[in-house]
Formats: C-alpha cells, sequence, structure tokens
C-alpha cells in the first residue's frame, strides 16, 4: 500500500529542481498541458473534473485565490479545457473508489483510493492508493 498526502498548495507549488531540468511542475499542469496525461488517465474527464474540484476546494480552504492568480492565468490561456471546468460550479468530491491509470510498461492498474481530512490541518487531505488485486 502506498500513502501519498496531498497539500492545499500543491496544486500551485512550483516545484524546479537540477531533476526536472527548470521545468515547472504540478498536477493542473500536468492534467491540462500534458498530452500524455491522457493516456495515463484512461477517465481523462472525470479526473479533470476532480483535479479541479479539488483546487477549487483548496484554494478557498487556504484562502490562496490571489497566490493562485499567475497559474490559472497561465492555464485559462493555454486550456480551453481548463477555461471552461474551471467556469463549471459543479464540485465534484471523492471520498472512496477505485482509480485506473494506464501505465506505459504494465498497462491498466487500478487502485482502491480513499481520501481523509487531516485532523487540526484543513489545508492538508491524505490519499490513500491500495492495490485491489
Amino acid at each position: 500500500m502506498t500513502s501519498l498526502s496531498h497539500k492545499a498548495s500543491f496544486h500551485s507549488r512550483e516545484n524546479t529542481t537540477p531533476s526536472n531540468h527548470g521545468t515547472k511542475h504540478n498536477i493542473l499542469r500536468l492534467i491540462f498541458l500534458d498530452p500524455r496525461s491522457r493516456t495515463l488517465h484512461p477517465d481523462w474527464e472525470n479526473a479533470a473534473r476532480f483535479i479541479i474540484s479539488s483546487f477549487k476546494i483548496d484554494t478557498a480552504r487556504a484562502r490562496a485565490t490571489e497566490a493562485v492568480e499567475p497559474l490559472v492565468a497561465e492555464l485559462c490561456a493555454a486550456s480551453s479545457e481548463f477555461r471552461a471546468l474551471l467556469q463549471d460550479r459543479t464540485v465534484h468530491t471523492f471520498g472512496h473508489g477505485a482509480k485506473t491509470f494506464h501505465h506505459p510498461v504494465h498497462g491498466p492498474q487500478t487502485f482502491e483510493v480513499s481520501t481523509f481530512a487531516v485532523d487540526g490541518r484543513p489545508d492538508l487531505i491524505l490519499v490513500i492508493y491500495g492495490d485491489v488485486s
């Protein structure tokens, strides 16, 4: 079982390190700007809706609207799909279920996914991916 933590600022954090050759990485850029994400996520549209919803919730929770404005402007300019989903007032939440990724070598990989609030830390959630086999 793999445990991953997810911070509200994850969506807008800029990770620039020598290993990624100075590029700016975050989940929103991956989903909306990297064409490989459509292969990785067989159900890309639902994955994108969930990521946008998480972004909206996390931004509001962290009171970070002003901090994420440059990222939002960049993504709106580069992706009509991001723009459209950002305008959608529906918020898709996810507590428990299955998530399938398409691994380039191993093919489809399905995991049981659960999300949990972290007591005393409204800016954090815990996401756990477990093997379903």
